[in-house]
């Protein structure tokens, strides 16, 4: 495969020849350039800036490193977490009472006090709100370059005592 300069990387794999400056940015969320040559690992997702890269295709589609992390992020954005389930429930068992209350509301205080009861229906919030907070948990972390894989990471942050980095060797 050839990669020349403004061209997306399409693939990951392992430049044959050719030197150029790429932008991982996507990838990585770094910012600056890094300078690939011969024997240097590109990844897919990534834009050559300057110069022509001959690569050898290790990965394409999904297997290349891009499609997993989207696919992570999707896992995780896709969780439920144990607060939403609770909140689901809540909201399906004070349904009735709720419509009770709004149907008095009604007769005693007019549809403006009907009104109020359905406007203040705090399970129906819950049920709104927890997927929104999981979104923007994400996506706070991925501004900081950390990877969450699942929701229930999330729920159990406040149980770590303990963290362990490992880097991975070039």
């Amino acid at each position: 495969m050839v990669a020349a300069e403004g061209q997306l990387i399409a693939a990951d794999g392992t430049v044959i020849k050719g030197v150029a400056d790429v932008d991982q940015q996507r990838l990585t969320g770094e910012s600056k350039l890094f300078e690939k040559s011969e024997g240097d690992r590109v990844f897919a997702g990534t834009t050559v800036l300057f110069g022509t890269l001959y690569i050898r295709v290790e990965q394409s589609g999904d297997e290349t490193i891009l499609a997993r992390i989207e696919s992570v992020l999707n896992q995780a954005a896709n969780y439920k977490l144990e607060l939403e389930t609770r909140g689901a429930r809540m909201t399906d068992r004070a349904a009735l009472p709720t419509l009770a209350m709004a149907g008095l509301a009604w007769l005693g205080l007019g549809v403006t006090g009907a009104l109020a009861i359905f406007g203040n229906y705090l399970c129906a919030n819950l049920r709104i709100l927890s997927p929104m907070n999981l979104l923007n948990a994400l996506a706070q972390a991925s501004h900081k370059g950390i990877l969450v894989k699942d929701g229930r990471s999330l729920e159990a942050i406040a149980e770590i005592d303990t963290v362990v980095f490992e880097r991975q060797a070039r």
